[in-house]
């Protein structure tokens, strides 16, 4: 649906004005609050580790491991992929 253009005058006008200001104002923040989460997650990415198994396991043989899981996948066998 478009906005439609009425003219007002008065304190309809200020009224108007204040709530175009309003929305304008709830638009920039969310804006502003999306690019500072997008930016969080960002910075809290990691860098998992490749890790393999031999043919003596069942499946799966490779698996992308969180660095502080690789303890944990090496006592089941698993060793970090060259």
């Amino acid at each position: 649906m478009e906005d439609t253009k009425i003219p007002v005058f008065g304190k309809d006008a200020e009224a108007a004005a204040a709530a175009a200001k309003a929305k304008a104002d709830t638009e920039a923040a969310a804006a502003a609050a999306a690019a500072a989460a997008a930016k969080a997650a960002e910075a809290t990415r990691v860098n998992l580790v490749k890790m393999v198994r031999g043919p003596e396991f069942p499946a799966p043989h490779e698996a992308d491991v969180h660095p502080e899981e690789v303890a944990n996948y090496a006592v089941g066998g698993w060793t970090a992929a060259v």
